[in-house]
């Protein structure tokens, strides 16, 4: 962009040589000349190009047509899963208590009493009147009022149970009479040994000699004993009307057995039995209408916390059946204690697939079914349906994978918030006034969530100076939802704010500052099928970009130019010197320029005036209404080089800086800035030299 001509040296040899031809000099005679010369100098370009480099900035470019534009984009908020779908931690608190025992069959038991023996507890008169009889064929047997026979012993030998409280099952008593006579008004007390408390009492009317009668004891309600006592508090005989063989062996024989025992406390032998199987219902549900099917889960735990009263160990299975991991579902097991005992197990719920649907039974749902197994010890031990089991079952810490169903319609808020709006270049745009600033909104979405943006808070800030964006004639504005065919796929929404807006006035703060913030509601079209997954993103980035297009002023623009030594040269035998500059402006901008001489440090060391003792002055090119060059400016002016700038430009000056401050001219119109503008500088030396003549010396 800078051509540098010197001809100082040839343009001095002409000079002298026409000196020559036209005098002869005496060779005695000193003399000193000081003709005048022009020579070219400095031909430099500065292009609208050069802004890019004087702006030190990554975010000014040339769009298509060349237009120089700044360009911004940064991402002013991030979504992750965690901030649409927040599952807390899900606790259900259970209690339950031992289904009844069923117990085993409880074979006969058989107990007797003889003749003999009933004859000695009624006692005499009546013993006396079967003494005389017992033995012989050839009496009847005597009869005997109604007695206390008290009792026999019905020891339950093999029982599952030394003492048994009953809901149901049924106590057999047979009584098998073997006595060579009837018996009548009989009735057998069954009496527990412990407490000597009746069970039951039976009745039987008449047992002729030589038959058996049966009766039952329901036992709902009712406590046995493995020993027990039945008891005759009754019984009677009317004696024989014929000869009978008696004998005092013969018995009265008691067999009791039982069965369908169904115990419900006591002191028995626990068979290993299953003692629960409940279902139980976790309801994934956040309040919003959601309708969630499907949640696989990078994260999570299922604790468990038991207080078990049951003094029988058992073992505790867990079981989520809708919950699946490489084909198996969830199932495991804790082996509880005899109590009373504590278990606190956790299980880890990662990489499940939960069904939330129950297999198309409903939504929001995590079922899981407890069974309990009491683990016999083969020892009798004390026990009690109404013993409680208390179990806290606990899904916490819940990251999902990914979730799909309905999400309902929450609002979503992203709050205020500021930060740095690094726009870099500031100082050189901040005296601009932009017409067509545009800012745009994108949202990068990859959850499959439509969202309705409902209001909008766009502030800009610099320093004490504020605008907020007037964003009715945008909002409401949709997101779209990503395809669920590429989920990972990001959708762009762009929310666009231009000169249907007062975005200008925001932008021409050249702001430092930008606060953001939104509300909206997801699913604003109602029920729709939703989907994410960890990856699952809503990035909101704020893209701007500046046009330089409109009113500018003091936009400044250094060139240096390095001084080589053929230009030093130049000024060996100067006297004095002025530097005509010729400007061609392609700028629609009119300039003021100031030529420096600066040192190798770019350290200015002094000015170049005009000869008027003023910058530079440059008219503007003048622009159509597009605001486009049609006409070039032209300027004309001497710079004054005395001796001290002599002095530099022989020794010490390393650059000439041309400083063009431009500014929008005084017609006020907007102006475009194209990276293909240019202003054209020329620069013509106009020196007074000063030539010794010495007659010693040859030449």
């Amino acid at each position: 962009m800078k051509k540098f001509y010197s001809a100082l040296f040839v343009i001095s040899i002409l000079l002298s040589s026409c000196l020559r031809d036209e005098y002869e000099l005496d060779d005695n005679i000193n003399a000193t000349i000081s003709p005048e010369i022009a020579v070219p100098f400095i031909k430099a370009t500065i292009i609208a190009e050069d802004i890019l480099t004087a702006a030190d900035s990554n975010m000014l470019r040339a769009d298509e047509n060349k237009l120089l534009e700044f360009v911004y984009s940064d991402t002013v908020y991030s979504f992750m899963l965690s901030e649409f779908i927040d599952i807390p931690d899900k606790n259900v608190n259970y209690d339950f208590k031992l289904d009844p025992l069923y117990i085993d069959d409880v074979d006969s038991k058989i107990d007797a009493i003889t003749l003999d023996t009933m004859v000695h507890r009624v006692g005499a008169p009546y013993s006396v009147l079967f003494n005389a009889v017992d033995g012989s064929c050839d009496n009847t047997f005597p009869p005997f009022s109604n007695q206390n026979a008290g009792g026999i012993a019905l020891e339950i030998a093999d029982a599952p149970f030394s003492k048994a409280t009953f809901s149901d099952g049924v106590l057999k008593v047979n009584i098998e009479n073997k006595w060579p006579t009837e018996l009548t008004n009989i009735e057998l007390e069954l009496v527990r040994v412990s407490d000597n408390v009746p069970v039951d009492t039976l009745r039987y009317v008449s047992i002729p000699a030589y038959t058996t009668l049966a009766d039952s004891i329901i036992m709902e309600g009712e406590t046995i004993e493995s020993n027990m006592v039945a008891n005759f508090i009754s019984i009677s005989s009317p004696g024989t009307s014929t000869d009978v063989c008696v004998d005092g062996k013969d018995s009265l024989i008691v067999t009791m057995s039982g069965y369908d025992f169904v115990v419900v406390s006591g002191t028995a032998v626990f068979p290993s039995q299953e003692v629960l199987n409940d279902v139980i219902d976790i309801e994934i549900d956040l309040g919003n209408g959601e309708e969630f099917e499907m949640l696989k889960l990078k994260s999570g735990t299922l604790t468990i916390d038991l207080n078990y009263e049951i003094k029988e160990a058992a073992k505790l299975y867990i079981e989520l059946p809708f919950a699946t991991k490489l084909g198996s579902s969830f199932i495991d097991s804790v082996l509880v204690s005899a109590g009373p005992s504590t278990v606190n197990e956790s299980f880890d719920l990662s990489g499940y697939e939960f069904d939330l649907t129950k297999g198309g039974a409903g939504f929001n749902t995590v079922q899981s079914v407890v069974k309990a197994v009491v683990v016999s010890s083969g020892l009798e031990v004390d026990f009690d349906t109404s013993n409680v089991v208390s179990a806290n079952i606990t899904m916490e810490n819940l990251v999902p994978e990914s979730i799909d169903g309905y999400f309902g319609t929450p609002i979503l808020t992203m709050d205020d918030e500021t930060q740095e709006f690094d726009l870099e270049a500031s100082d050189l745009f901040s005296n601009m006034s932009f017409v067509n600033p545009t800012v745009s909104l994108k949202f990068h979405n990859t959850f499959g969530i439509p969202i309705e943006i409902s209001s909008l808070n766009l502030k800009m800030e610099n320093g004490n100076e504020s605008e907020t964006l007037n964003s009715t004639s945008v909002i409401p504005f949709d997101i779209l939802g990503a395809d669920v065919s590429n989920p990972s796929l990001a959708v762009t929404s762009e929310l666009l704010l231009d000169d249907n807006t007062n975005i200008a006035d925001l932008i021409n703060l050249w702001p430092n500052e930008v606060t953001t913030g939104l509300s909206g509601q997801i699913n604003p079209n109602g029920k729709t099928h939703n989907f994410a997954s960890e990856n699952s993103k809503l990035d909101v980035t704020l893209d701007l970009t500046v046009p330089i297009f409109g009113q500018i002023s003091e936009l400044s623009i250094k060139q240096y130019i390095a001084i080589d030594s053929s230009m030093s040269e130049m000024f060996n035998n100067v006297l004095k010197a002025s530097l005509r500059t010729n400007v061609d402006n392609g700028f629609p901008l009119e300039a003021e320029i100031n030529f420096y001489l600066a040192d190798s440090d770019t350290l200015i060391l002094d000015s170049l005036k005009a000869s008027d003792g003023n910058q530079v002055l440059v008219n503007a090119g003048t622009v159509n209404e597009d605001g486009n060059v049609v006409t070039r400016g032209i300027s004309q002016a001497d710079l004054i080089v005395d001796e001290a700038d002599v002095a530099l430009f022989q020794d010490g000056a390393a650059f000439i800086v041309v400083n063009a401050v431009m500014n929008t001219a005084n017609s006020g119109s907007d102006v475009k800035i194209y990276s293909d503008y240019d202003m054209l500088i020329k620069m013509g030396l106009l020196a007074n030299l000063k030539i010794e003549l010495n007659s010693d010396k040859e030449d």
